[in-house]
């Protein structure tokens, strides 16, 4: 695990830990005790850890201990002898010998959770769940490992992953808590790049506070003096070589055709089969079947390879949020003209949608607003006044005498809700006080 030099940030996040390990030193049992990190690539979710193993070392009486999950193959459907091999050598370094087989390995999974118990003191395992596939790993060393040691009340487990993890044992399901690592703010990236606030200033917006990214800018402050003066060719230079570091920390799995896919993808916030079809459709990707099934299959790779979300909510798929930010403003800069194509293609569809589908309405006039504002196809008119029309085209009734109140109202609390919108509509209005003031004028005028 490779630790970031320095390490910036997440203080809340290593006091939380320590705080658990603390109570566990002095004779309390944690109600807590297994925390999994998670995050997209890049977030800082293996320095994290090499942070923790730093702070930990002084503890004379706790047992600390590293794991790394191998990556499975392709297609992977359990974790093969060789997996468990591997992490049975990560246990168990200096025994020569290696279990023969699965039910061998189980054994020996079982051993070491025993030798871990005889040790008599607090255990601190420190879990890196990020390889292809390591969800399957780490159920089999949910329930061989950890479900023992959580029972014995001796464990403290710090796992970090792409995705929330699946606890698939009672006994560790509800003693386990999942925290989404969020970006650097402005002044840890600062700190982070060691320069002065104009500067950070400047990446923070490219990067916004990505910590890969911020390495990235940490060299190409190097070349360039001052960023804030960066012209458009540099803002793509730096963009582009974060996405580059991102996908270099994927792996060859994320081919050039599901490279293709996913910038496209990128350009909405949430997708489902029909928006899917004409985005692949529209840009012409390359080797790629126009079959639905094709388009399909490459969806599910994207989503194991964890760069793709199902929304259970909104019954639809997202390009993970932060990636999607980067990959978008990349496209927007690099490729103007085709990224206002794909954005006037998106706002088609949800037009289509509001023209025919009478369910999920809010969350249609919602992405349509969305997508309105940032095709700048709103002919110089504010943020108030797109919403305005918008409203009143869709959910008011053509004689203005009713409304669609429950889809109002959904309205307002998504927009409330929705992280993207106070920057979206940034210049306009401080925050997003007066479109929710007008929708909830528009709600008491029709009633």
């Amino acid at each position: 695990m490779e630790a970031r030099a320095p390490f910036v940030g997440r203080t809340a996040e290593i006091e939380h830990v320590l705080q658990h390990i603390n109570g566990l030193c002095y004779g309390a049992t944690p109600q807590l005790c297994l925390v999994n990190f998670c995050g997209v690539y890049g977030i800082g979710k293996s320095a994290l850890l090499a942070e923790l193993a730093e702070r930990t070392e002084g503890y004379a009486d706790v047992f600390g201990l590293s794991l790394q999950l191998p990556a499975l193959p392709v297609g992977a459907k359990t974790t093969p002898l060789d997996a468990r091999q591997a992490i049975i050598r990560q246990l168990h370094p200096h025994d020569g010998e290696l279990p023969p087989d699965n039910a061998a390995a189980d054994g020996a999974l079982a051993a070491c959770a025993a030798a871990l118990l005889r040790r008599r003191q607090p255990i601190l395992l420190l879990i890196e769940a990020e390889a292809r596939h390591a969800a399957l790993s780490f159920g089999w060393i949910e329930r061989g490992l950890l479900l023992p040691l959580v029972r014995a009340n001796r464990l403290v487990a710090v796992v970090t992953s792409h995705t929330p993890l699946r606890w698939r044992e009672l006994d560790t399901r509800r003693r386990a808590e999942s925290r989404i690592l969020q970006p650097l703010n402005l002044a840890e990236t600062a700190l982070q790049l060691g320069g002065g606030s104009n500067a950070a200033t400047a990446i923070y917006r490219l990067t916004m506070g990505l910590p890969l990214a911020n390495a990235v800018a940490q060299h190409v402050l190097l070349e360039v003096a001052e960023p804030e003066g960066w012209d458009q060719s540099l803002q793509v230079a730096l963009l582009q070589r974060s996405v580059d570091a991102i996908y270099a920390r994927i792996g060859p799995e994320l081919t050039r055709e599901l490279r293709f896919a996913l910038e496209a993808l990128a350009v909405v916030r949430e997708f489902a089969i029909p928006l899917l079809q004409r985005l692949f459709n529209s840009c012409d990707l390359p080797g790629q079947s126009r079959s639905q099934a094709a388009q399909l299959m490459m969806v599910r790779q994207l989503q194991e390879l964890d760069l793709v979300v199902w929304d259970q909510t909104n019954n639809a798929w997202r390009v993970v949020p932060l990636l999607r930010s980067l990959l978008a403003q990349l496209l927007r800069l690099k490729h103007p003209a085709h990224y206002a194509a794909l954005q006037r293609l998106a706002c088609d569809y949800y037009r289509q949608m509001l023209d025919d589908v009478i369910v999920a309405r809010h969350i249609h006039v919602a992405e349509l607003f969305w997508h309105t504002i940032e095709s700048q196809q709103h002919n110089g008119t504010t943020a108030d006044e797109v919403l305005r029309d918008l409203v009143q085209r869709y959910l008011v009734s053509p004689d203005g005498q009713q409304v669609d109140s429950a889809a109002l109202y959904a309205l307002r609390d998504r927009l409330l809700q929705d992280a993207e919108q106070p920057q979206h509509v940034f210049g306009q209005m401080e925050d997003l006080t007066t479109l929710v003031a007008l929708l909830d004028q528009t709600a008491t005028e029709r009633w």
